[in-house]
């Protein structure tokens, strides 16, 4: 009988999904495994819309399938995070949650510290940057506040610091990440960069910036997070980093494999 694993994500970021979901189901097509797909598109601001988006998880069955894996980094509801770790608790199968921690779960994903802090060190170090504005995804994310901890440390080890009026709330999302930019920047001088926590906020503060007539990067550098492909055929094109979520879909599943065999996984717990 063929194994059976059971993927739970929210689709509000069609290329993520459509990425990893490739390496998914490479590696699955290879090893004569199912997968099940179970999305919704809850997108945080309509909480009725939001919370019916959200059923779909009801109807999921865990306890038919062998495993379980965890778009974790897509869901952005308090309702998402606690009914599935109230549903996944006491399961007897693999559960593996990518990039964001779940309780009941095995947490796999980048390193997003190292990612952030190369690119940081690239524009302090290369470009002589000092002043910079930091474009936040949400508050209390985990991945986002990685990535701010490493931007802070990398201006730190310079002697230089991340002032809290330079933080400003983008919500990974792009009509956000221009509205706050501009508001800001009605009251603050140009900085020397703009650091988005993703490729969505950078692509929306360099249109807002050109609008100004700022030029990217002449009179202002500004760099994202994930290397999407619409970031990369946007111009200019945006400095970013890649994830290889590819990579990743293909990697968790391999994982999930051993796992379900009882065999050594940590070869395949590192993207």
């Amino acid at each position: 009988m063929k194994r059976r694993i059971a993927v739970l994500g929210n689709a509000w970021s069609i290329e993520y999904i459509k990425i990893i979901i490739s390496g998914m189901r490479k590696c699955a097509e290879e090893n004569n495994i199912d997968l099940f797909f179970f999305m919704n598109y809850s997108l945080g601001r309509e909480i009725f819309v939001d919370k019916g988006e959200t059923n779909i998880f009801r109807i999921l069955d865990v306890a038919t399938f062998d495993g379980v894996v965890l778009l974790s980094n897509t869901f952005h509801l308090k309702e998402e995070f606690e009914y599935l770790e109230s549903k996944l608790k006491s399961l007897n199968v693999p559960v593996v949650s990518l990039e964001y921690p779940v309780e009941g779960a095995t947490l796999l994903g980048t390193d997003n510290y190292v990612g952030m802090s190369d690119l940081c060190n690239h524009i302090l170090d290369s470009h002589g940057v000092k002043e910079v504005v930091y474009v936040s995804g949400p508050a209390d994310h985990t991945e986002n506040n990685i990535r701010r901890q490493a931007l802070e440390d990398a201006l730190e080890a310079r002697g230089l610091s991340l002032k809290e009026e330079n933080i400003i709330f983008g919500n990974w999302n792009y009509l956000d990440a221009a509205n706050v930019l501009e508001e800001w920047l009605e009251t603050h001088a140009l900085p020397d960069a703009v650091v988005c926590a993703n490729d969505a906020m950078a692509m929306a503060c360099c249109t807002l910036l050109e609008s100004k007539h700022y030029h990217v990067p002449l009179d202002v550098i500004v760099t994202g997070f994930d290397h999407i492909s619409t970031g990369i055929a946007f111009s200019p094109a945006i400095a970013t980093v890649d994830r290889n979520w590819e990579h990743m879909g293909y990697q968790v599943i391999q994982y999930m494999i051993c796992e379900m065999d009882g065999t050594d996984s940590s070869a395949y717990a590192t993207f």
